[in-house]
């Protein structure tokens, strides 16, 4: 495992995760998050133990609970395009969770645009500048 690898989180939340809280954690209720199935990056490495970021937050997890995962090729948070076939032509939209489809093999992507979540989920080739 390597700094900028990608991957999934496999343990128990509950059990096996140190959260690093960011200046603005304050009310967030992190066993509400649902880390399984998320891409994840890692930034760095401590001690047995692997610093991995979800959008703005940052926990600490055993390496041995990272699994690394092909790297997706937008990132959270990014914004691109995609060719609306309601609209006829390229539209905006903002990169808002990265998922691993265990079933197809794939990374799958949510979007929002203009603020709005789609409920369709995306795969890379769906992006115009990909």
């Amino acid at each position: 495992m390597a700094i900028g690898d990608w991957g999934l989180f496999m343990g128990d939340p509950e059990k096996e995760i140190q959260f690093l809280l960011p200046e603005n954690s304050e009310g967030f209720d992190f066993l509400e998050l649902e880390l399984h199935g998320k891409l994840l990056e890692c930034i760095d490495e401590k001690g047995g133990y692997t610093q991995i970021r979800y959008k703005s937050l940052v926990f600490s997890v055993r390496a041995k609970e990272f699994l690394i995962m092909p790297k997706p090729i937008k990132s959270y948070g990014e914004v691109t395009h995609i060719h609306s076939l309601s609209q006829g032509k390229k539209i905006e939209v903002e990169i808002t969770d990265i998922t691993w489809d265990w079933a197809r093999q794939r990374i799958d992507y949510s979007i929002s645009v203009d603020g709005r979540k789609k409920n369709k989920r995306y795969i890379g080739e769906d992006f115009i500048d990909s």
